[in-house]
C-alpha cells in the first residue's frame, strides 16, 4: 500500500521468501511475537525456567475454550513441528495441531505413556499409544500430502500424522487423520491451523519447539 495525492493505492504485490523454513521457536528468553493463546496472552500459560518453558494447565477438558494452549500458525502447505516435552507428577499435555479446541490432533504425554488422540467435534478418539522412558520425550506432528486413494475428492489436501522420535532420530507413527477434520472445511473459522503445546492437568516443561515448513512437500526439512 502506498499513499499518493492523499489517497491509498495498492502497490505491487510482495513476494514471500522462496524455499523451506526451519526455525527453533523457544530458544530465547522471550516468547516469539508470533505465538498466541486463546483467551489469554501466551506468557500467562508459558513461563521461562527449569531448562525450558513450563506450561500450566487451565481447564481439564482439552476441548474446552479455557484449556491451556500456546503456539504459532501453520504457515505452509506441508510442515513438521517437533517439541521436546517432560511431564512431571500429574502433568498431562504435549504437542497439538488444531483449528480450535474441538478440532485437533494431540500428542499427549502422561507419565511413561504417549498417546495420539484426535478430536472432531464432540468425538475424541485414541489413535495409538506407546510406552516411553522416563524423562524428556520428542513429539512430532506432520502435515503431509494425501496419497493412496483413487479419488482426489475423498481425502483432504493433506493428512496429519502424529508420533514420537527415538534417540536415533527414527519416527514412530502413532496415528493419522484426514486433514479436512482440522481445517476450515469442517471446523469453519478463518484463522487457520495452529501448532503448539498444550496441558490439561498439572504442568509440563517444553524444552524446545521446532517448526519446519514448505509448500513443496519434498522440500520440508526432515530434522
Amino acid at each position: 500500500m502506498v499513499w499518493e495525492d492523499g489517497w491509498p493505492r495498492l502497490a505491487e504485490w510482495l513476494t514471500p521468501a522462496a524455499g523451506p523454513v526451519e526455525v527453533e521457536e523457544l530458544a530465547g528468553a522471550a516468547l516469539p511475537v508470533s505465538w498466541v493463546s486463546p483467551r489469554r496472552f501466551p506468557g500467562d500459560v508459558l513461563t521461562r525456567g527449569e531448562g525450558g518453558w513450563r506450561l500450566t494447565a487451565g481447564a481439564a477438558d482439552p476441548a474446552s475454550d479455557d484449556a491451556a494452549f500456546a503456539g504459532r500458525r501453520q504457515e505452509h502447505l506441508y510442515c513438521r513441528a517437533r517439541a521436546v516435552v517432560a511431564a512431571d507428577g500429574d502433568g498431562v499435555g504435549g504437542l497439538s495441531v488444531r483449528m480450535d479446541p474441538r478440532h485437533r490432533l494431540d500428542l499427549q504425554v502422561a507419565g511413561d505413556v504417549v498417546r495420539a488422540v484426535a478430536q472432531v467435534g464432540p468425538l475424541r478418539q485414541l489413535l495409538g499409544e506407546v510406552a516411553v522412558p522416563a524423562g524428556d520425550v520428542v513429539l512430532e506432528v506432520r502435515a503431509v500430502p494425501s496419497e493412496g486413494h483413487f479419488s482426489s475428492t475423498a481425502l483432504g489436501p493433506d493428512q496429519l500424522v502424529a508420533g514420537v522420535v527415538d534417540a536415533d532420530g527414527g519416527f514412530a507413527e502413532l496415528g493419522r487423520i484426514d486433514g479436512r477434520y482440522v481445517s476450515t472445511e469442517v471446523a469453519g473459522g478463518i484463522t487457520g491451523r495452529m501448532v503448539g503445546v498444550w496441558c490439561s492437568s498439572g504442568s509440563v516443561v517444553v524444552r524446545s519447539f521446532r517448526y519446519a515448513g514448505a509448500d513443496d512437500p519434498a522440500a520440508v526439512p526432515t530434522a
